[in-house]
């Protein structure tokens, strides 16, 4: 369960990066449709 915590509340630049990934793909798909 430790490690799952440590994915979910990593450090803020992890997750910064992954939003960014996340926002990309999101704009791609939006510009497909």
């Amino acid at each position: 369960m430790d490690n799952m915590e440590a994915a979910l509340y990593g450090s803020a630049e992890t997750r910064q990066i992954c939003f960014a990934k996340l926002m990309d793909t999101w704009s791609r798909c939006e510009e497909i449709i």
